[in-house]
C-alpha cells in the first residue's frame, strides 16, 4: 500500500473530518474521550501510521478552531497535549512531561485554556461514530 494521506483516511474508520491548508493535510480522528488532530498522517507500507505532528483536542469543534488558527497564523493552538513535543496545556499554561500542573512549573503561558475548551465544547463521540445517530 502506498503511504498517502488518502490511504490513511480510507483505512481509518475513526477519521471524522479532513482539511487541507496549503501543503498541510489535517485529519481529525475520534478517540474515546477526545480527538486527535494529525498533521500529514499516512499509513506506512507495513500498515502502521506515521505523521508530521499530532495533537489531542477536546472535541472536533476545537480541532476545527485549531485548523482555522493555523490557516490565520501558521501555528496550531487549543491543544491539550502536543504528542511530538511531549507537552501538556492546562489552565492557560504549557507544561513539560511529569511536571506538576502549577503555574510556577509551567514552561510558558498560552492564549487558551484547554480545561475551559473541554467544558465549553464537550466531546460527544456517539454523534461522530454512529452514522444514524
Amino acid at each position: 500500500m502506498e503511504s498517502t494521506f488518502e490511504n490513511f483516511c480510507h483505512e481509518n474508520p475513526t477519521v471524522i473530518s479532513t482539511v487541507t491548508v496549503g501543503d498541510s493535510n489535517f485529519a481529525i480522528v475520534a478517540l474515546l474521550f477526545h480527538v486527535s488532530l494529525y498533521v500529514n498522517p499516512r499509513n506506512t507500507p507495513s500498515g502502521s501510521v506515521t505523521y508530521d505532528d499530532r495533537y489531542c483536542m477536546a472535541s472536533p469543534e476545537v480541532a476545527m478552531m485549531a485548523i482555522d488558527q493555523f490557516q490565520a497564523k501558521g501555528e496550531i493552538a487549543y491543544w491539550q497535549k502536543h504528542h511530538n513535543k511531549h507537552l501538556i496545556s492546562s489552565g492557560g499554561y504549557i507544561y513539560g512531561p511529569d511536571t506538576p500542573r502549577e503555574p510556577k512549573y509551567a514552561i510558558k503561558s498560552c492564549d487558551w485554556d484547554a480545561d475551559d475548551l473541554r467544558e465549553n465544547f464537550p466531546y460527544r463521540p456517539w454523534l461522530h461514530l454512529a452514522p444514524n445517530a
